[in-house]
């Protein structure tokens, strides 16, 4: 019957050598070779600590340059100071000739309106660096996001309609030129 005793010691064919799972030997932990720590996590190479400084400084200098560029003060940008030594002739291709004396419109508009009072609102965006487009004569897209610059940049409504506010800024930035 020994045959069948899976607990007897060294007897039999069904006991095997290196499986022995009752013995105390496999229940203690293996030595661990020399030099290494007792931890068994790992720590970060310094080679990943340097790479992660360098990606940190790397992203603190440019929420630093973005806030210096920006202005980062919180005031709302007011329309571009030109003067006389420092106006640059903007790209147009229609011929004007005189911009400096490009009068302000006098009706309300809005986009999709045509004629020449537009033409003068276009001059006005040329002149102060809110557009760079043709002056056709057509309040279109490009009419439209230049008047919303203006306006923002005037501390107006930006709704892209040329209004009595819209105006009076209008005029206001020509006669402080």
């Amino acid at each position: 019957m020994a045959d069948d005793d899976w607990f007897a010691q060294g007897g039999g064919a069904t006991a095997a050598p290196d499986d022995d799972w009752t013995s105390d030997e496999a229940a203690a932990p293996k030595a661990l070779p020399r030099g290494e720590p007792p931890e068994t996590r790992r720590r970060p190479s310094r080679r990943a600590l340097v790479i992660g400084g360098v990606v940190l400084a790397l992203a603190v200098a440019g929420v630093v340059a973005a806030f210096a560029l920006t202005g980062g003060d919180g005031k709302k940008a007011s329309p571009p100071a030109t003067t006389a030594a420092t106006t640059t002739r903007p790209r147009t291709t229609t011929t004007t000739p005189r911009a400096a004396s490009a009068p302000a419109p006098t009706t309300t508009l809005k986009p999709g309106d045509t004629g020449p009072q537009v033409k003068r609102l276009q001059r006005f965006l040329v002149l102060f660096g809110y557009s760079h487009d043709k002056v056709d004569g057509v309040y279109g897209p490009s009419t439209l996001a230049a008047v919303k610059r203006f306006q923002a940049a005037s501390h107006l409504t930006a709704d892209g309609i040329v209004g009595p506010a819209t105006l009076k800024a209008l005029k206001q930035a020509l006669g402080s030129r």
